[in-house]
């Protein structure tokens, strides 16, 4: 039997030695989990190893050193690519013989790029699940691999959250109590904005896919026995696209007398449109919507291909109010084409939303979307390293951009009440991190 080992290369956005810190250091990668947990299912056995966890490289490279695995399979995001690099070379030159397997949404979107950095034996798009078994068995090099659709995603068995532990940190820990969960319901996106599409298409495919609210609501149950989960939050982009579907998903929760707080993310568009959908989530425990207004200028929501209005990003974060959901408001500013007028646009907006949690970010071209093909031919980006990916609200991301500006707006958009949420979450972290 071969020996496989499973590695998330999360430390793009964290650190080494970084686990349980925080949401990007205590996380489930679900990718990997869903792959380990297929694995299992197939007699496969493996070892996981997460980069936050570890001390650092040399920790790394003991441990392949004293096992030498036959593969190893990693997961990197953009941000994650570098470390994804250096990985497979400590594994090139610790352990020659063992097949290197890259996947995640960087292999997808860029699988040129993977291959001809020579550091991987094999480059896998899309979906893994079903393809690295084959992978194993053949023990072929050299090959860019298109993954496989699941058509049923039920047919999938509950990922594999032992491999990761138990210490997800809330999304919001004030409204959230641990132990917190996360989950995943659907893969696929619908909608066509511009700064995320075409990549979701390339790792998900074109139509929407998405579990039935039975079985996501048996592995809320499940993690409520093992885990004694109080919390918890469903990573999907549109939970309530599927109107039918969310409503069986309030329905089978109130049958079950399962009600603890939850957070899910939504477009405003649909928000607007299920008003009284909103209520009855929030009547089974939803407690966060999390937001993509984007902007407050219409001109740029329709050159993001947003296909929402800047008055539904106001009506939506009303119903939320209505119905006592707290709201994560998630916009961006330093967008191509975006003036100074457009961004006191969005600022207006976001004082008058008034959210819970601001989560601003300054415009970052990702690989992949249309936005990252529309920097490039304009030779407008300024990334040159994978970390700088990051989406975060610091450092230039492209050229002709005001980020004198940017900043201003930033804190202009925010009140008073984000030193008090900023504070609050400090003393959450530093009460996990002394055991207090």
């Amino acid at each position: 039997m071969a020996k496989v080992f499973l590695v998330h290369a999360g430390i793009g956005a964290c650190k080494f030695n970084s686990y349980g810190r925080g949401m990007d250091e205590s996380w489930i990668n679900h990718g990997l989990a869903s792959i380990g947990a297929y694995l299992k299912l197939r007699s496969y056995e493996f070892v996981y190893l997460d980069l936050r966890k570890f001390k650092g490289w040399r920790h790394l490279s003991g441990v392949i050193t004293k096992e030498k695995p036959d593969f190893i399979a990693i997961s990197a995001t953009t941000v994650d690519y570098s470390v994804a690099r250096e990985t497979a070379l400590l594994t090139k030159d610790t352990s020659p013989r063992t097949i290197t397997v890259l996947g995640g949404i960087h292999a997808s979107v860029c699988p040129e790029q993977c291959a001809q950095d020579g550091m991987f034996d094999h480059i896998v798009i899309g979906e893994g699940e079903i393809i690295l078994p084959e992978v194993i068995a053949q023990r072929a090099k050299n090959r860019v691999i298109q993954g496989r659709l699941l058509e049923r995603l039920d047919d999938l068995p509950f990922i594999d959250r032992k491999i990761f532990g138990n210490e997800e940190t809330p999304i919001y820990p004030k409204l959230f109590p641990e132990p917190f969960a996360t989950f995943i319901a659907s893969r696929g996106c619908p909608y066509n904005c511009s700064f995320c599409q075409p990549a979701e298409r390339v790792v998900f495919g074109r139509l929407m896919r998405t579990r039935s609210p039975e079985n996501l609501v048996g592995e809320i149950e499940k993690c409520i026995k093992e885990w004694g989960t109080r919390s918890y939050l469903i990573h999907d982009d549109c939970l309530i696209w599927d109107v039918e579907w969310a409503e069986s998903f309030v329905r089978i929760l109130q049958k079950k007398n399962i009600k603890m707080p939850f957070a899910i993310q939504a477009r405003a568009d649909l928000i607007c449109k299920n008003s009284e959908l909103m209520r009855k989530l929030a009547d089974v425990g939803l407690t966060m919507a999390l937001i993509g207004f984007e902007s407050g200028s219409q001109r740029v929501l329709d050159f993001l291909r947003k296909g929402t209005t800047a008055e539904q990003n106001i009506e939506a974060a009303r119903i939320c109010r209505k119905n006592g959901i707290a709201i994560w408001a998630n916009y961006m500013l330093g967008i191509p084409e975006e003036t100074r007028d457009d961004m006191d646009q969005t600022v207006a907006m976001i004082r008058t939303i008034k959210p819970t949690v601001y989560s601003p970010s300054f415009f970052t071209p990702y690989p992949g979307s249309d936005l990252y093909k529309y920097c490039e031919e304009r030779h407008l980006s300024l990334l040159e390293r994978p970390k700088d990916y990051r989406r975060n609200p610091r450092g230039k991301k492209i050229k002709g951009v005001n980020y004198r500006y940017v900043k201003k707006a930033v804190r202009l958009s925010k009140d008073e009440h984000i030193l008090v949420n900023f504070l609050n979450r400090i003393k959450h972290y530093l009460k996990k991190s002394l055991k207090l």
